[in-house]
């Protein structure tokens, strides 16, 4: 597919003036920062319920939702490399559900994926120690057949990483001021103002694509920003849309992280993409900006060819800085980068659909079907292709790096930690990891499309990580 008909996909969204319902003006709500409780034994308990919610999303309308300590969404977990955490998730659903954690580097059975099961009433604790880098991840359900709804209905958070590195790093890091979590989806609502979710194979086929924007679980919500620089760390929660980013004005903003953790140097930029379970780290600098308004913007080219775009949050620079001036910085991190080279082995995933499903390499999920086999220590070169429409690929435990895509270069604003990456029909793109400190030989990780309905339909594979002297 081209990045022009990628575009396009944007172009469906609705303004609300064609929209019946009254919406109802909202500031930007900011998850609660959520550290959890140390215990007696040092490590760092959260306490997480997941539940049934109702929100005003217009005037007059209680949307049914559902969200994790709320209403909809969850906090925002903090914590720190060398932390132990102890996640306790209760399930007060009257169905199953699980709680996987996007982008964490943990024991398979920590997880949180379709074999962590949590029935209704049920509670699930998930420990390990955090062993990467500062980074902005995130969690949400991944219950086999209905992770698609599940994150559609509300349940997601933003879970964000700190080490020496970013804490020393100079950039904004007051949360809820300069440093804001900017977690965008889309969603549909029937005329009565519910969420509507899969209402024809199409919504299989594409995946399932709104019509509305909520930002941090609001509809169409504007932020009172600072007149100073501020760090927005954009997730794309969204099942299956892929958005084309920048600012309404055009300006230039700086990239300083990707999926996982802060890239070398800043990254100028007018526009990225980001496609669904990705997430990005930008600067703005707002500090000429007081008494204006802007807002994030998602660009697309409509069916003349002709650049328009929709507001993403809207924002009024509102609150005057009387701080020292900021800027940007020269340096961020020092990246190992992996050299491509020394890979012991290469292994190739081809994502595919039409008459036989939602396969990879030809196969639908099965649980009792162990895909690919890893050795413990062991760094690979993955290759992955898709024959029809794009599909973001992610892989469990481990943050990868991007070699090439068709045989050129990564885009600028993937150069970096990834766990996931978006895949165009025609484009071979390879990535490179490695797997360390966790084997286990007989609970998998995942590979999947993180479109979501995709994953849902099947598309989906499972590895192992042994020991080289447990291979048989």
């Amino acid at each position: 597919m081209s990045a022009k008909k990628v575009l396009i996909i944007l172009a469906t969204l609705t303004s609300s003036k064609s929209f019946s319902l009254s919406t109802k003006a909202t500031e930007l709500p900011i998850p609660p920062r959520y550290e959890g409780r140390l215990s007696a034994d040092g490590e760092r308990v959260f306490e997480l319920n997941v539940r049934d919610g109702k929100v005003n999303f217009f005037d007059g309308v209680a949307t049914s939702t559902r969200g994790i300590n709320g209403n909809i969404l969850g906090p925002t977990l903090y914590a720190k490399r060398g932390d132990t955490v102890k996640l306790r998730v209760t399930n007060q659903l009257d169905e199953a559900t699980t709680m996987h954690w996007h982008g964490m580097h943990l024991p398979a059975k920590m997880d949180g994926g379709p074999y962590q099961v949590i029935k209704p009433g049920a509670e699930w604790v998930s420990t390990y120690p955090i062993k990467q880098l500062a980074a902005t991840l995130w969690y949400h359900p991944h219950l086999m057949g209905k992770t698609g709804l599940h994150v559609y209905q509300g349940l997601a958070g933003m879970f964000i990483l700190e080490d020496e590195v970013s804490a020393n790093a100079d950039i904004p890091k007051e949360y809820g001021y300069d440093d804001i979590p900017v977690i965008i989806q889309d969603r549909r609502f029937t005329a009565d103002g519910q969420l509507q979710y899969i209402e024809s194979p199409r919504d299989i086929m594409r995946g399932m694509l709104g019509n509305r924007i909520l930002v941090n679980g609001a509809l169409e919500p504007r932020w009172q920003a600072p007149a100073k620089l501020v760090r927005l760390r954009i997730l794309n929660g969204s099942n299956a849309r892929v958005y084309n980013l920048g600012f309404s004005d055009k300006r230039i903003f700086h990239q300083i992280a990707t999926d996982g953790g802060l890239v070398e140097r800043p990254v100028p930029l007018r526009q990225f993409r980001l496609a669904p379970g990705e997430r990005t780290e930008l600067l703005v600098d707002l500090s000429k900006d007081l008494g204006k308004s802007l807002s994030l913007a998602g660009f697309y080219r409509n069916r003349e060819g002709k650049s328009e775009s929709f507001p993403v949050l809207a924002m009024t620079v509102a609150e005057a800085f009387a701080g020292p001036k900021e800027t940007i910085p020269n340096k961020l991190a020092k990246i190992t980068w992996f050299d491509p080279d020394t890979a012991t082995t290469k292994r190739h995933f081809a994502l595919t659909m039409g008459q036989g499903g939602f396969r990879i390499n030809n196969l639908t999920m099965d649980m009792s079907r162990i895909d690919e086999q890893v050795t413990l220590g062991s760094q690979e070169i993955w290759s992955i292709s898709t024959n029809m429409m794009i599909h973001p690929f992610h892989i469990h435990d481990i943050q990868f790096q991007i070699i090439s895509r068709g045989g050129n270069p990564p885009e600028p604003w993937e150069r970096g930690w990834k766990d996931t990456v978006l895949i165009y029909p025609g484009e071979e793109t390879r990535v490179t990891m490695q797997f360390l400190d966790y084997a286990d030989p007989d609970i998998p990780y995942m590979y999947h499309c993180h479109i979501l309905e995709h994953e849902d339909a099947g598309m989906m594979g499972q590895f192992v990580v042994v020991k080289k002297e447990e291979q048989p």
